[in-house]
């Protein structure tokens, strides 16, 4: 079990230093990144991926994660946490769209987005700096 929240290319990385990653002799099941190393899905066998993708989900009634798109208001700093001292990644022009796969509170209550970039990255923005 890897623990905490990796990115593909993360993930990748680990495996490959384990000597579990390869770029071929794929077979069904196996975790294919691509991408860039944005992105993961699974093997399903004669060429064919299917993509892993934030879906919405309930439990107890309410709902955990969801994607949804969003624009920046302004030029944003992509941050690799949920906190302004987290390390920059990206500037994000005025008017990027981004897709929103989960929501988090940094320790002042301030709500930050987890978001996926056009860039491929995968990053941290303060919700307040989105629009619908």
């Amino acid at each position: 079990m890897l623990g905490g929240s990796h990115s593909a290319y993360t993930q990748y990385a680990i495996f490959r230093n384990r000597g579990l990653a390869s770029r071929s002799g794929g077979r069904p099941g196996d975790l294919v990144v691509f991408g860039y190393g944005s992105h993961i899905g699974i093997y399903l066998g004669d060429g064919r991926v299917i993509s892993a993708r934030p879906v919405a989900y309930a439990s107890a009634g309410r709902t955990i994660a969801r994607s949804r798109t969003r624009y920046t208001r302004t030029a944003v700093v992509l941050r690799a946490t949920a906190s302004i001292a987290g390390t920059r990644l990206a500037v994000l022009p005025m008017g990027t769209r981004v897709v929103v796969l989960r929501s988090t509170r940094d320790r002042l209550g301030r709500l930050w987005d987890e978001v996926h970039a056009p860039t491929g990255r995968i990053g941290w923005l303060a919700t307040w700096l989105l629009r619908a």
